[in-house]
Order: structure tokens, then C-alpha cells, then sequence
């Protein structure tokens, strides 16, 4: 275009309505950062219960209920307006923030881009005051009007960005959506525990969260938050200064995680992503973790609040420290002394390197033995697919059948004694009923699935789940790009079957973790089936997907080279797993066959006689 047909615009106010719009592009980003804001103003509200009812992933319904102090009825509609706030009053204030919240900003902007409903009462007021908005895409009017409600407030944040459906768009879907607002209550919950949470969406608690003043009912939050076993491994931190202390709860040198999905540091309450502290918390423990590991904990950092600088970012998740190194050296000590005291306290016994509950492949790691320079064992199962069995009831015997009343000892030596392995999974038996074929990839996948199917079930009635193991090294699978697409909309049962599966690119997952029953299979290949069989089949359950998905599971590469008295001891325990079955269809079933030496000669016979009639 020519410069000289450029017109200018003239310099001008932007409307009010459009002002607050542009500024929810920074405040509000999805459903998760409307709750952020609203339960933060609820703290400050000084509430003890705040219940947060979502639908529709937030998409469609967001409300906020708490039992603080409430908002004036004359104060009402300044609440709702731009850069109106009672946190702070003067720069005097900005520099020591003691509140979550002090822009004035949230409001306003969350009223912008949906239809918006706020009912407040106050301690000394009669009555509760209501107010709405009525917005089109260039005007914005309000309703006034008393109303019925406790002390406390109600805010009603209905189809946000329906009026900037660029922005709605941008939204991912409802599980998605809801998945990043649980993580926010969770944050939240984890910091303060003077206040009961109730998370429900669609309808149905999935949260309820009592307060927890006392040391066992803020473990017991932990726990249901977290992972029991954290909460079983974790360090109790309370550490004292003279301008800093801190609380909390951080991971041994025996527990680690393969991502740093349990990572929460506050900063006097307000959680915060800070390159000073991670340095420090990273410093720390490169020496006690394997690489590709990281720490877990719950901190909380307190310190003068002038000293810190919380309006440096538009969601406040960062801060700036005035005492830079100060607080670098303070929390490295902390976290230094408590490992510290640990390892001095267990001197005398070898420390076993466990991971976490959800992640529940043990592996065994002398710290006294091992530097971070030198190969560990500990680490080869899981870093190649393998799962270790150390701590764990090895995965071997289908459970069902080590149950059953053990068969009679003449039984017992049914399957008689091995003389060969056949490729490419047969394993050549003699016995006194004849000679026996056993197919001994058809006996691995049966093992799987019967064990798999079992955890899977055990999760419904709240006796356990699906052992998994993690990977050091993550998987990345290259599949279909619809395929790709799907894994969000599928992630319940994903994860329910034992897979932590997450999408890196258009065609590209990430694979984490797997059941710890799959030793050896083609994750590829596995998961392609498993996405296929969820798109194709919409009510398929895990009791149907598990059985398909066993097929996949693969004899051990180096089966080949087992010495016949590893194979006898193989074919021994595949005796005790499949005990009743030596007594129900002892000689042909879907995984062994016997043959008589009768037979035997019937074949050969039969042989014989085809070759001398073609003759």
C-alpha cells in the first residue's frame, strides 16, 4: 500500500467496555484464572469456607461461594468497576502487599466477557444486595436489587467470552478446562489450610477439604491432595531466621518423581515460580537425586513484605526479592540441613531409593554405594521398559490362580521336565503323559491380562489401582494426528488403565509411565490400538479394552539364551500359577498341549502312509 493512502486515526479514549476487555486478556486467559481470582478475593475476605460449582468445564457455569465478610451495599457497584479496590490506598501500600489481590482489576474484567451475577451480604445489613449485567458488544447495563443470602458472598460467572469468540476458540475442552481449575483449588488448598474447600463440577463433589488445624489433619490433606507415600517420605520443615522462616513439607533422598508436577513453593501464601528459589531447591538436591528425577514438596516462605515485590506479572505467579542472594542462601541452607539430619539419622542403614505411589516401580539405590557418576543397576528396568521387582510382588503369576486350592501332588508334575526351547515362543517339555508343546507367548499374555484386570477392578471398590511404572526416559511416539487429537478426550481411562499419556505436538505423545504388568511390548504399536479401539467404540470399558491390549505383550528377547535350569524353574512356577487348570483341562487348552507318545506315532504313521500312496 502507498504511504500517502495511509489515513490517520485520531487519538481517542477507548470505550470503557472495550478497555476492560483488552484487559482480560491478561487476567483471564481460561475458566482456572476466573477462579484464581475469585477464590483469592474470597481470602481476603477473610472467609473460613469457600465452595467453587463449576459446569461444563467452567464453560458454561463458575460460581464462587463464601462465608466472608461480605461486600456494602453502597460499595457494590464500585466492586465491579476498573482500579476500585479496598487492599490498598496509597504506593506506601503497594510496596508492602499483604493481600492476594490489589489491582482492582479482576472484577471489571471477568464482567467484560460474560454474563456476570454478584449477591453480597454483609454482618450489619439486613438483607443481601444483588447485582447483574446485561452486556451486548458495544453497551453494558446492570441490575440492582436486594436479595436472600448469608453473611458472606455469591459470584455467578456464567458463558465467559461469549461476547469474544476469538477468545472462546481458544478454550480447550470441558475435562481439559476443568482439569486446570482443580489444579488451581489444589494450589490454593495446599496453602491455606484455616479454610474448608469444596470442589464440585457437574454436580458431584470431587473435593470436600475440611479445615486442617492440627498437624495429622493437614497430612491428611496432604495425603488426599498429593500421594500418601510422599506424605509417608516427606520431611516436616520449620525453620526460623531472624527475617525469614519456613514451613512445610519436602521429598527424603529416597523419594523422587519423574516431572515436576509436585512442586508448590508460597511465598508468604501466594504460590509463585521463581528462578532464585528453584536454583536454590535444584542445587540441593542434584546431589542426592539420579538424573531425570525430581524433588516433591510443599514450602512456604515467609518473610517481610517489603521485602518482596508482587506486581511484577499480570497473573502475580512471579515476584521479585529485594534480598536476592539472601533468600537464595536461606532456603538452600534449610533444605540442606533437613537432608542433612536425615541421612545422619539413617548412617548405619542402606537408603532404598523409592518412587512414588503413582509411579510405583521400586528400584534399589545405595547412596552409600553410588555416586551420580557411576551406572546403577537400580535404574536399567525402568529406563528400558522393565519393571524392578524389588519391594514389589514380582510380576509372574496370574493372581486368580495362586489363590485356588493347590491341585494333588500327582499333579504337580503334570508338565513334566523341559528339554528345549523352540523359536519362536514354544517351550519343549517330556513328561510321563508324553511330550508337551507349551506356547509360552500365549502363557505371558494371560499372566498380564489376568493381573491387570484384577488392579483395574481392585480401583472401583477402593482397594488400590493399577501399579504403574515410570520411564527415566519418556517415550515419544510418533502416531496419526487425529489419533493425537484424542488422547484429552479419553484421558480418564487413559489413566485408569495405568498410562501417563500426554500430547507434545500435532502428531507426537508423550509417554511417561505404563502398568508395571507390560515388561515387554511395543508401546507404539500398543497405544495405536488402544486410541483406535477408544475412537471407534465410545462406551468401550477398560474390562474390554485390557484383554485386547494383552495381545501385545511380548516374550523377553533373550529368552534364546535361558539355560534349561531357568527354563525348569520358569515352567515350575507357570505349574503354580495355572493350577486349576492342570486339574480342569490338564492336556490341551489355549496354552499347552500334551501328546501322547501314541500320539506322537499317529503322526508319523500318518506321514508314512500319505508318502507311500503318492508313490
Amino acid at each position: 500500500m502507498n504511504t500517502a493512502e495511509l489515513t490517520r486515526s485520531p487519538i481517542r479514549q477507548l470505550p470503557v467496555q472495550l478497555a476492560n476487555q483488552i484487559a482480560a486478556g491478561e487476567v483471564v486467559e481460561r475458566p482456572a484464572s476466573i477462579v484464581k481470582e475469585l477464590i483469592e478475593n474470597s481470602m481476603d475476605a477473610g472467609a473460613s469456607y469457600i465452595e467453587v460449582d463449576i459446569q461444563k468445564g467452567g464453560l458454561q457455569l463458575i460460581k464462587i461461594r463464601d462465608d466472608g465478610h461480605g461486600i456494602p451495599e453502597q460499595e457494590m457497584t464500585l466492586a465491579v468497576q476498573a482500579h476500585c479496590t479496598s487492599k490498598i490506598s496509597s504506593f506506601d501500600d503497594l510496596t508492602a502487599i499483604e493481600s492476594m489481590g490489589f489491582r482492582g482489576e479482576a472484577l471489571a474484567s471477568i464482567v467484560s466477557i460474560s454474563r456476570f451475577e454478584i449477591i453480597s451480604r454483609t454482618e450489619s445489613q439486613q438483607m443481601a444486595w444483588r447485582w447483574s449485567n446485561s452486556s451486548t458488544d458495544s453497551t453494558l447495563s446492570y441490575q440492582f436489587e436486594p436479595a436472600s443470602h448469608p453473611v458472606g458472598s455469591s459470584i455467578i460467572v456464567r458463558d465467559i467470552f461469549y461476547n469474544t469468540m476469538a477468545r472462546r476458540k481458544f478454550l480447550r475442552s470441558e475435562r481439559t478446562e476443568f482439569r486446570h481449575i482443580e489444579d488451581v483449588v489444589k494450589r490454593i488448598a495446599l496453602s491455606r489450610f484455616d479454610i474448608e474447600f469444596v470442589l464440585k463440577h457437574n454436580q458431584r463433589v470431587v473435593h470436600r477439604l475440611p479445615q486442617a488445624l492440627t498437624a495429622d489433619l493437614k497430612t491428611k490433606r496432604i495425603e488426599k491432595l498429593l500421594d500418601k507415600q510422599f506424605v509417608q517420605q516427606a520431611l516436616l520443615v520449620s525453620y526460623q531466621a531472624s527475617q525469614l522462616s519456613m514451613t512445610g513439607w519436602l521429598s527424603n533422598a529416597g523419594y523422587s518423581r519423574g516431572q515436576t508436577d509436585m512442586q508448590y513453593f508460597y511465598v508468604n501464601g501466594r504460590i509463585v515460580k521463581d528462578k532464585v528459589i528453584s536454583h536454590a531447591l535444584r542445587q540441593v538436591y542434584q546431589a542426592v537425586l539420579p538424573p531425570g528425577r525430581f524433588p516433591a514438596y510443599v514450602l512456604n516462605l515467609q518473610l517481610d513484605p517489603q521485602q518482596v515485590d508482587v506486581n511484577v506479572h499480570p497473573t502475580k505467579h512471579e515476584v521479585r526479592f529485594r534480598q536476592i542472594r539472601l533468600v537464595h542462601d536461606f532456603v538452600n541452607h534449610v533444605i540442606q540441613d533437613a537432608l542433612n539430619k536425615t541421612q545422619s539419622n539413617h548412617s548405619d542403614v542402606d537408603d532404598t531409593f523409592v518412587f512414588d505411589r503413582e509411579e510405583q516401580t521400586v528400584t534399589e539405590y545405595k547412596a552409600s554405594k553410588h555416586t551420580m557418576n557411576e551406572p546403577s543397576s537400580g535404574y536399567s528396568g525402568a529406563a528400558y521398559g522393565g519393571a524392578s521387582s524389588v519391594g514389589h510382588k514380582p510380576v509372574v503369576y496370574s493372581e486368580p490362580y495362586t489363590k485356588e486350592t493347590q491341585p494333588a501332588s500327582s499333579q504337580q508334575g503334570l508338565l513334566g521336565t523341559v528339554i528345549g526351547f523352540c523359536q519362536p515362543y514354544y517351550l519343549i517339555c517330556q513328561s510321563q503323559q508324553g511330550l508337551v508343546v507349551i506356547h509360552l507367548l500365549r502363557v505371558a499374555q494371560h499372566q498380564v491380562e489376568q493381573q491387570w484386570l484384577q488392579q483395574f477392578k481392585a480401583q472401583t471398590i477402593n482397594k488400590g489401582g493399577v501399579e504403574v511404572k515410570p520411564f527415566i526416559f519418556p517415550l515419544s511416539l510418533e502416531l496419526d494426528a487425529q489419533l493425537c487429537d484424542s488422547v484429552d478426550n479419553y484421558q480418564d481411562m487413559i489413566q485408569s488403565l495405568g498410562f501417563d499419556l500426554s500430547l507434545q505436538t500435532k502428531n507426537t505423545l508423550v509417554l511417561r509411565a505404563a502398568p508395571a504388568v507390560l515388561q515387554h511390548c511395543s508401546y507404539g504399536t500398543l497405544i495405536t490400538q488402544l486410541l483406535t479401539s477408544l475412537k471407534l467404540e465410545k462406551k468401550i470399558d477398560g474390562a474390554t479394552l485390557i484383554p485386547l491390549l494383552s495381545r501385545f505383550v511380548q516374550l523377553d528377547k533373550h529368552s534364546e539364551s535361558k539355560a534349561l535350569s531357568e527354563w525348569q524353574q520358569h515352567l515350575d512356577d507357570i505349574e503354580r500359577a495355572f493350577a486349576n487348570l492342570c486339574v480342569d483341562s490338564p492336556y490341551k487348552n489355549k496354552l499347552w498341549r500334551v501328546l501322547s507318545v501314541a500320539e506322537v506315532n499317529k503322526l508319523f504313521q500318518a506321514n508314512i502312509s500319505a508318502k507311500l500312496v503318492d508313490e
